[in-house]
């Protein structure tokens, strides 16, 4: 099969491996009523197994319960439930749905759980419950959890399965995706985690709780990074390395190797920022470097990353994610820097926060400046004039600073 060529005669190269895809956590509604021996839980899931909006599935369960137990003279427990998973329709699209249903019948996908019911006397005993536990008595509808608001982000490791997870690492690492050093085998585990934020109200007599949470499996793989700039009429780029010792903190490796690569005075004084990534492979043999021609999939993988990177603020299991995906797309699954194939080229670019920033500081400053200084005398038309003026002094010379940059700008990047 003859290999792909663009439309300027380039080689297209595909990657071996897909960008991962960022986790949809998963939102969850739960409420509760406790009255007297009766609790009463509604519970609300909301989840998305990929970035399809059809694959949303809303798990909606209601359930009523109570019970008391006697020292073992007085036992019982009676429940009614009710589970429902469908699409999370709108109501009055579920209404549509159902008058549809009623006219031409077809199974729902949805599961329901019904039980016995009891109606009880309701009453609070939740004062109670200390002499109550005292004497062996307990309520089931009763709740002993602490009354307040609350917020707390609880991080729960996620144990490799019996079976099966070591069998996977084992594949991995036959196929080669785990490395052929000792140190990335060792390092890199395959244990996950869940993260998930929880926040809202409880008490001994109800409570409501939002929560959302993401369970993720990435192994926790150091690797590295061959950053480079291509100088104006230059073949060989200048480059620095990026060692990401910790996965966790692979972005803001990669923004100090790209402040340390450029430079401060083109990092701080200059008005281009990085606009692109792209890919150029590395030969340390004969000192050779080559630009690479990705297809469309490589190139929106490329620009992912660029969004990841350009980010205030990443998750922990993005940047374990991205670390893993650079470590055996670029580097061929090794810590060696001679076994690396490909680097990525910084392209550089007018940046338009940058140049924002530039223009609107000193009107900005302008204004400050001319309302300072004539706040003291409104009606004086002296005081007015030597406001404005200096105001308007302000303005140009925020105007010579920014070509003074744009100039700077162009001759620190060649």
């Amino acid at each position: 099969m003859a290999e792909p060529f663009d439309e300027t005669g380039h080689r297209v190269i595909s990657l071996e491996q897909r960008a991962p895809v960022g986790l949809i956590p998963i939102r969850k509604w739960y409420t509760y009523i406790s009255l007297g021996p009766s609790l009463f839980e509604y519970e609300n899931i909301l989840e998305q197994k990929n970035p399809c909006v059809r694959s949303q599935l809303a798990h909606v369960s209601f359930k009523a319960q109570a019970g008391m137990h006697i020292s073992n003279v007085i036992n019982f427990d009676i429940s009614h439930s009710i589970e429902v998973m469908r699409y999370p329709y709108p109501i009055s699209f579920r209404k549509l749905l159902r008058e549809q249903s009623q006219d031409s019948p077809q199974p729902r996908p949805q599961q329901s759980q019904r039980g016995a019911q009891i109606l009880l006397p309701i009453f609070d005993l939740s004062i109670f419950l200390p002499v109550l536990n005292f004497l062996g008595v307990s309520i089931g509808g009763m709740t002993d959890r602490p009354a307040g608001f609350s917020i707390a982000r609880v991080i729960t490791p996620i144990p490799p399965n019996e079976a099966g997870e070591e069998t996977r690492a084992g594949n991995l690492a036959d196929n080669g995706l785990l490395g052929q050093d000792s140190l990335a085998q060792q390092e890199a585990g395959l244990n996950g985690e869940r993260s998930e934020w929880q926040w809202g109200y409880t008490s001994s007599f109800c409570g409501i709780i939002r929560s959302s949470a993401i369970e993720s499996r990435n192994p926790i793989q150091p690797a590295y990074v061959v950053l480079g700039i291509f100088p104006s009429g230059h073949f060989n780029p200048k480059e620095r390395i990026a060692f990401v010792h910790d996965p966790e903190k692979l972005f803001r490796e990669l923004r100090w190797t790209i402040f340390r690569l450029r430079g401060w005075r083109s990092s701080l004084l200059s008005l281009r920022g990085v606009k692109r990534f792209r890919l150029f492979k590395c030969n340390a043999e004969d000192g050779t470097h080559e630009r690479i021609h990705l297809d469309k999939n490589g190139d929106a993988d490329l620009q992912l990353l660029l969004n990841m990177y350009k980010r205030w603020y990443v998750s922990r299991h993005i940047a374990l994610a991205w670390t893993n995906w650079i470590h055996h797309t670029l580097n061929n699954g090794s810590l060696d820097v001679l076994n690396g194939t490909y680097a990525i080229e910084l392209v550089l670019d007018w940046s338009a926060t940058r140049i924002s920033i530039v223009v609107l500081l000193p009107l900005l400053a302008s204004l400050i400046t001319g309302i300072c200084l004539n706040k003291g005398a409104w009606t004086d038309l002296a005081t007015i004039q030597t406001a404005w003026g200096t105001a308007s002094y302000v303005v140009t010379a925020g105007g010579l600073l920014a070509a003074l940059l744009a100039i700077v700008s162009s001759i620190a990047e060649r």
